[in-house]
């Protein structure tokens, strides 16, 4: 077994460079890169990979290695003792329903590459899971929840949750160009589930793996073709029409750890994130705010007026502007192209509604009971232009919300 990765990714980047590859810049092009990286022993024999499924649904699994420049790096600095953040954001999935804490692929994916990688205990986790919510709210708290912990790894676990309309693509996009342009430059993995009738949103989301060179892993690729073969059921996989269950955990965890190995074997390049966006980014370092947190540059709350700060959220969002029934509006200010407001929402008839004023104008109202509802966290977009606008913000209850909750959880803005 390989005891030294660096020294593996020197041999095949130099075979590579005399088998025509050119001077692509990458890990093993200057002595500077060189230096840091040849010193890392990277063991594999004291975490070998656990197989849990055959050699065939791991093949399928791995649609992409992608650049594995920024991988390297994090395996290389968990390897010389440095603090190497894993990081996850997504839906249920990644939260870990159908599993525990500690069963659930992210952590499992987490733990393989803190055994194999790190020393001591010098990798950290962080899981951004929050149930019920797609891309759309993931681009707006990517800042708080993944960024603001530079992160050295980002799983982005959407494919299940998200439409497949232009909106939709359109946040998936402007979440990884986020991440990706972030301080700490992470590796961006993105991950793609499927539901029991086949659904998911992968489709687009393979096209910007593609055109970001970055690494997917489809469970749908892997699985589909044994369930439609009858080598497979869905039971096998999930206990309900989404999840997956323990072994489902699992076989996600080993799929990335089959990448992980992948990366390892495979040349880096340098990697540029590309300067145009494939689809359309328009939403590209969205900027938040809650009564807890402010994101420099984000819309500024002058006056909360009726909307009292309070601790009646909700997963993800614990803190909220309650609603105390008075009749005074939220007020804030801000310069945007886009504004979001995150607000709890559910199906039962104690949910209020409330309507958003932009200098003095009716942008829209907002019912907080939705049918589909169960008392998440829930992002609308409110307008968007096609420049900056200087804007007086006022979130007021509606007429016909007396007796009723309104929690508003966040306001987000994109210049």
């Amino acid at each position: 077994m390989n005891k030294n990765i660096a020294a593996a990714i020197i041999a095949l980047a130099l075979t590579a460079c005399s088998a025509g590859a050119g001077n692509a810049p990458g890990i093993a092009e200057s002595a500077a890169e060189t230096s840091a990286v040849t010193q890392a022993q990277i063991s594999t024999d004291t975490a070998p990979y656990t197989q849990v499924s055959g050699d065939e649904e791991l093949a399928r699994s791995l649609y992409s290695t992608g650049n594995t420049e920024r991988i390297q790096k994090a395996m290389v600095k968990a390897q010389n003792g440095e603090k190497c953040t894993l990081a996850y954001i997504g839906g249920s999935i990644t939260e870990g329903v159908g599993a525990a804490k500690d069963t659930c692929y992210a952590y499992l994916s987490y733990k393989r590459f803190a055994d194999r990688y790190g020393t001591g205990d010098n990798v950290e986790y962080v899981n951004a899971g929050m149930s019920g919510t797609p891309s759309n709210l993931g681009m707006l708290r990517a800042q708080r929840d993944i960024l603001d912990k530079q992160p050295d790894v980002v799983f982005v676990e959407f494919a299940v949750n998200d439409s497949t309309d232009t909106m939709a693509q359109n946040c998936y996009e402007s979440l990884l160009r986020t991440l990706l342009n972030g301080e700490s430059a992470p590796a961006v993995i993105l991950v793609i589930n499927r539901t029991d009738n086949g659904y998911n949103a992968g489709e687009h989301m393979k096209k910007l793996g593609e055109y970001y060179s970055l690494p997917v892993v489809s469970v749908t690729d892997a699985i589909t073709p044994l369930i439609d073969e009858g080598k497979m059921s869905w039971s096998d996989y999930s206990n309900d029409g989404a999840h997956p269950n323990i072994n489902g955990h699992e076989r996600i965890a080993e799929m990335i750890d089959n990448y992980y190995a992948a990366a390892e074997k495979t040349p880096s390049e340098g990697y540029t994130v590309p300067a145009e966006a494939l689809i359309g980014a328009p939403y590209e370092n969205a900027r938040l705010i809650t009564p807890v947190y402010g994101q420099e540059g984000c819309a500024e709350t002058e006056d909360t007026g009726s909307f009292v700060p309070s601790s009646k959220g909700c997963s993800g969002f614990p803190e909220s502007w309650d609603w105390d029934g008075g009749d005074k509006p939220l007020k804030a200010h801000g310069k945007f192209t886009a504004l979001f407001v995150i607000y709890k929402r559910n199906k039962t008839d104690n949910m209020g509604a409330f309507e958003v004023y932009l200098n003095g104008e009716r942008a829209g109202k907002f019912k907080t009971k939705q049918a589909d509802g169960w008392g998440e966290a829930y992002s609308e977009q409110v307008i968007k232009f096609h420049e900056p606008h200087d804007m007086d913000i006022e979130i007021r209850p509606s007429a016909d919300s007396e007796g009723k909750s309104i929690d508003i959880l966040g306001i987000a803005i994109v210049e």
